[in-house]
C-alpha cells in the first residue's frame, strides 16, 4: 500500500475517529446523527476487513479473480454477514444483535428521516462501541486502546462503561418483570425479546405488549410461530430473528 493511502482497516478506524469527535465535540442533537452513521461505517470496514485477511476477493460482489479489477464493486453488510457464515466465522447473537440495531438506525437515517431520542441513541452507541472493541480483540488481532487517539479512546471506554452499567440495571428490571410472582402469573406467559429500537434484549413481553427497561420504549408484539415466544416483529421467513438464525446454524452445519 503506499503511503498516502487507507486501507480498510486505516479507513475504518478513521471513521470511527470522526464518529466519536462529533458526539464528544458538538453537543446538539445532530452530532449524535453523524457519530451513528460514521461508526456503523466503521462496523462495515472493519467487516471487510476480517474477511480481506482470510482472502481479499472475498471483500467483492464477485467473488472471481477472472473479473475484480481495482474498481470492481464490494459487498455491503448483509453480505459480509452471510461470507462469514460461509468460511466459519462465527458471531455471536448478541453480537448480530448489536450491528444489526445499528444497521437498522442507520437506515432508517439515511433513507427516511432522523429522529433525535438521546436515550435510545446512547444505548445504540454504547452496544455498538463495544461490538467494535471485542470484534478487534478477537477477530483482528489487536485492540482499540492501540490504534486511536487516547484523546478519542477514553470517551470511548467511558460511553462502553456507562452503557455496560445501565444494560446490567436494565437486564435485571427486565427479568424481574416477566418473573412468575403467583400461582396466576403461570397462566399469563411473559418472555424478555430484542427490542427494536434499542437492539438489547431487555424488552419485558406479556399479552399486553411490550416494555423496554433499556430505552423506556413500549411496543406492540406478536407471537413467533416457530418458538411460541413474544417478539416485535416477523421477519421474512415470518419468524422471530432467534428462529431464523438457528435455522441458518443448523444450515450451515448440515
Amino acid at each position: 500500500m503506499k503511503s498516502n493511502e487507507y486501507g480498510l482497516f486505516e479507513n475504518a478506524i478513521d471513521s470511527l475517529a470522526v464518529g466519536i469527535f462529533f458526539y464528544q465535540e458538538y453537543k446538539d442533537q445532530m452530532a449524535h446523527k453523524h457519530a451513528i452513521l460514521n461508526i456503523f461505517h466503521s462496523i462495515e470496514l472493519l467487516l471487510k476487513e476480517r474477511l480481506f485477511r482470510e482472502d481479499p476477493i472475498l471483500i467483492y460482489r464477485v467473488a472471481n479473480k477472472l473479473f475484480v479489477k481495482e474498481n470492481s464493486v464490494t459487498i455491503g453488510f448483509d453480505e459480509c454477514l452471510k461470507r462469514f457464515r460461509s468460511i466459519g466465522i462465527n458471531l455471536s447473537n448478541e453480537e448480530l444483535k448489536a450491528v444489526r440495531a445499528l444497521k437498522n438506525k442507520r437506515n432508517f437515517i439515511t433513507h427516511h428521516k432522523f429522529i433525535p431520542n438521546e436515550i435510545e441513541d446512547e444505548n445504540i452507541l454504547g452496544l455498538s462501541l463495544q461490538f467494535i472493541g471485542n470484534f478487534l480483540e478477537n477477530h483482528l488481532d489487536t485492540r482499540l486502546k492501540d490504534e486511536i487517539q487516547s484523546e478519542l479512546y477514553y470517551p470511548i471506554e467511558e460511553i462502553v462503561d456507562s452503557f455496560e452499567k445501565r444494560y446490567l440495571r436494565a437486564t435485571k428490571q427486565a427479568e424481574d418483570m416477566v418473573t412468575p410472582k403467583t400461582k396466576d402469573d403461570l397462566c399469563d406467559p411473559k418472555n424478555l425479546a430484542e427490542c427494536p429500537e434499542c437492539g438489547t434484549e431487555t424488552m419485558a413481553c406479556a399479552h399486553s405488549g411490550g416494555y423496554c427497561t433499556m430505552c423506556e420504549g413500549s411496543f406492540d408484539i406478536q407471537n413467533c410461530p416457530g418458538c411460541g415466544n413474544f417478539t416485535a416483529h416477523l421477519d421474512n421467513m415470518g419468524q422471530c430473528s432467534d428462529c431464523t438464525r438457528n435455522l441458518m446454524l443448523r444450515i450451515d452445519n448440515e
